[in-house]
């Protein structure tokens, strides 16, 4: 029997079913999920044994959860970032420490969050060393956010980023890349 939870709305009760099984069940679109609804769908995914959930959409757009099956998968969805309508995601680890990952054009901008929002947690950001006078504009959780320049990676950076926190659970650092305090 699948876990189930009544999720007061706006227009009433609705029964969620965590499909977690199925690749295909296990998205949980809405355009209702309270941050602490959020937090319960990606407990109940935790739960079923995986350690990596990824988010996507935005507080104003439809919010998905889904779990990380693999490697190959979660590279595979960063790659289509670039032609998504909400070109960012988060990559939440079961200890709630995560990576927010939003793409513009060819550049990327990743930030990792030590703990849940909201709790004082450190935020780090990739930083290249470049020059900073300009500026990119991203979405930031919902926020068109401009970001300086030396904040963004290349595409290709980002996903080895994502891939080597999902593997080692540590930033990656390499020559020409370090991280840098919000």
């Amino acid at each position: 029997m699948l876990p189930t939870r009544r999720v007061p709305l706006w227009s009433g009760i609705l029964t969620l079913k965590y499909h977690i099984g199925e690749p295909e069940s296990c998205f949980l679109p809405t355009k209702f999920w309270t941050p602490e609804e959020g937090d319960d769908i990606r407990q109940a995914i935790h739960n079923k044994g995986f350690a990596w959930v990824i988010q996507h959409g935005s507080l104003i757009d439809r919010i998905a959860y889904e779990p990380v099956r693999s490697e190959e998968g979660l590279r595979r969805t960063l790659l289509q970032l670039p032609s998504k309508k909400d070109r960012n995601l988060e990559l939440w680890h079961e200890s709630d420490d995560h990576l927010n990952v939003s793409v513009e054009g060819e550049l990327a901008f990743v930030q990792w969050t030590k703990g849940a929002y909201g709790d004082g947690a450190p935020y780090m950001t990739t930083w290249t060393k470049k020059k900073a006078s300009d500026y990119v504009e991203f979405l930031v959780g919902d926020t068109p956010t401009p970001i300086e320049s030396g904040r963004c990676v290349p595409i290709e950076t980002m996903v080895r980023v994502v891939l080597h926190y999902y593997n080692h659970r540590e930033l990656l650092r390499e020559r020409g890349l370090t991280w840098k305090a919000v």
